[in-house]
């Protein structure tokens, strides 16, 4: 596929994200359309398995990227959920297995998860020649002599995941256990246990059981689930593009262990399938009022309260299980309320969960737009302790923190332009809320204005002026590296999307579609219309900011529309020209 019609492809997705599309038939009243993608911002933070803030991990979500910070606090903006408002997050880095997690996301709101990754230091070594036994108290794999892609010494990185750990949600790919069984039916998954396995040739290149060959995998089950087990369970692979366990053979129940065969490795899972249903519900405090950002278990799930203190998750449908707030690190938690086996499709609210009240640290975020973009926080205390968010907005935000008179530390980074503030304080040692003052996330450059314009004709438009303010966090210009490409998009509330797609950076300049292959741009237009450029387009790029400030050009040129004609079985064109068009955006992070 050539470098255009991955531009293309981008630029037309990114459109039809605003709830505009090219499929629609023609109406010359345009109207404003409805978003039709529920999107969210993710505020996430990522940490091994002693809760060490892990740095440099690279964040994926929705087609977009991140990087976490040296506390490993990570954002990303604008990402979209699918039909059933669910959202996959990875991430990565050398040393360690892939983590992700997979939640219901908070439409137009945060969505705030963590994710512990697992290391895959190897802690077996072998030899292909021969038998293998690699066994931890009983859980493990066994991989028979020539069986395994290599030859001589090999090394095993073997992980189990236990269901009882505190942890385990934090820890388990995906982690809300859904799987795709094999008659590619989505289900619900109940887990056992699991097994994360990466094996290595003497040079540390990766490698797996050779073709047509076999191993065992072994997972002791929990002793609080041996009752309960049944004799036989499917066996689940995770398949990391998705970010779902897809069935592929039976583990039986030998003793107090299930034992299976397997073909490869990547992660492994004994589960229980079930159907889903939905838990929802409210955390509030002592008086009454509601708890956001703090974390809820739901059985074998987690998740974050959003700002107004409620949760929602997928359970397994057709079992009991409990929910409790789990905060060691404020000091708080509640009793664990059973709840009894809720229907398939069926959705269940909780009975309201109080928790005790907490302290609480302000911080005045000013920003002379009014606006901080997007910008994350962390304060830490302790060994490892710690509570991080973000924030959306400016204006006064209260973080809660535990009354334990301890030396604190706080750190907020706005996302967009990188400006990192820093501070300390000292706990409360009782309940009280102490105020940290106000604090400028936007340096001199700060962006005031982001005016979009242009002059349509054409298609049911004559001389119709189009002009639009836009706001940081939509209005933006990324670099993707990868691709040598930085795509220039400006969505609107009243309807019109603009997308550009220029090569490289600088960028600064005049681009031609006629003269270069990579340049690109696309409108869309409210009542369905989406206009592709042609040959005729220029592009010109004159200020190009720093991240954090303005990028700022004009554009004019021929344009299209294209419609399918199923009668005649042609497509047809609707051209418009676009004239004394220019734009305003802000130079996101690069991605």
């Amino acid at each position: 596929m050539n470098q255009k019609i991955k531009l293309l492809i981008f630029s037309i997705s990114t459109a039809c994200m605003f709830g505009i599309t090219a499929c629609k038939k023609d109406d010359n009243s345009p109207q404003p359309s409805t978003p039709s993608a529920a999107t969210t911002t993710i505020s996430g933070r990522i940490t091994d398995n002693s809760g060490n803030p892990i740095s440099g991990a690279s964040i994926k979500a929705g087609g977009k990227t991140s990087t976490s910070s040296e506390n490993g606090i990570f954002s990303v903006s604008g990402v979209s959920a699918d039909a059933n408002g669910r959202i996959f997050v990875t991430g990565e880095k050398t040393g360690f297995f892939k983590g992700s997690k997979g939640m219901i996301a908070e439409t137009n709101g945060i969505s705030k998860l963590e994710i512990i990754l697992n290391s895959n230091t190897p802690n077996y070594e072998g030899n292909t020649n021969s038998d293998n036994s690699f066994l931890n108290n009983g859980t493990g794999i066994e991989i028979p002599a020539n069986s395994v892609s290599a030859s001589g010494t090999f090394k095993a990185a073997v992980v189990h995941l236990n269901p009882a750990d505190p942890d385990f949600e934090r820890k388990v790919p995906g982690g809300d256990l859904i799987g795709m069984d094999s008659t590619n039916r989505e289900r619900q998954l109940f887990s056992y246990g699991m097994l994360m396995v990466r094996l290595t040739d003497a040079n540390g290149a990766e490698v797996n059981i050779a073709s047509g060959k076999s191993a065992t995998v072994r997972m002791k089950i929990p002793a609080n689930q041996i009752a309960g087990a049944p004799a036989s369970i499917p066996l689940w692979h995770f398949d990391e593009s998705t970010g779902k366990w897809i069935e592929e053979g039976i583990a039986t129940k030998q003793g107090d262990s299930y034992v299976g065969n397997v073909s490869h490795f990547s992660s492994w899972n004994c589960d229980f399938p079930s159907g889903r249903a939905t838990i929802k519900g409210i955390i509030k405090d002592c008086n009454g009022n509601p708890v956001g950002g703090v974390n809820v278990r739901v059985g074998q799930n987690s998740v974050f309260t959003d700002v107004n203190g409620q949760y929602e998750t997928f359970v397994p449908s057709g079992l009991d299980f409990d929910v409790a707030v789990e905060m060691p690190e404020l000091g708080i938690s509640s009793i664990p309320q059973p709840v009894a086996a809720v229907s398939e499709g069926a959705s269940y609210t909780v009975p309201d969960i109080s928790v005790p009240c907490v302290s609480g640290v302000s911080f005045g975020l000013i920003c002379s737009n009014g606006s901080i973009f997007s910008a994350t926080y962390s304060i830490k205390w302790g060994n490892n302790q710690s509570v991080f968010g973000t924030w959306t907005s400016a204006g006064t935000h209260i973080v809660p923190v535990p009354s334990n008179g301890q030396a604190a530390s706080y750190t907020i980074t706005n996302a967009l332009t990188g400006q990192v503030v820093t501070g300390s304080f000292t706990m409360p040692t009782q309940l009280d809320t102490l105020n940290q003052g106000q604090i400028n996330l936007c340096n001199s450059s700060s962006i005031d204005s982001l005016i979009t314009s242009f002059t349509i004709n054409g298609d049911g438009y004559n001389n119709r002026v189009i002009r639009w303010a836009g706001v940081p966090l939509t209005n933006t210009l990324v670099y993707y590296p990868s691709d040598t490409t930085g795509f220039l998009v400006s969505p609107s509330t009243i309807g019109y999307v603009l997308s550009a797609s220029i090569p490289g950076l600088p960028i600064s300049g005049l681009r031609s579609m006629a003269n270069d292959d990579e340049t690109n741009l696309v409108l869309g237009a409210p009542g369905g219309k989406t206009y592709l450029g042609d040959s005729l387009v220029l592009i010109n790029v004159g200020q190009y900011g720093l991240q954090g400030e303005k990028v700022t050009g004009t554009f004019s040129g021929r344009l299209k529309r294209l419609e399918f004609d199923s009668i005649n079985q042609v497509i047809k064109e609707f051209p418009v020209m676009i004239s004394g068009g220019s734009f305003q955006v802000v130079r996101g992070q690069n991605q």
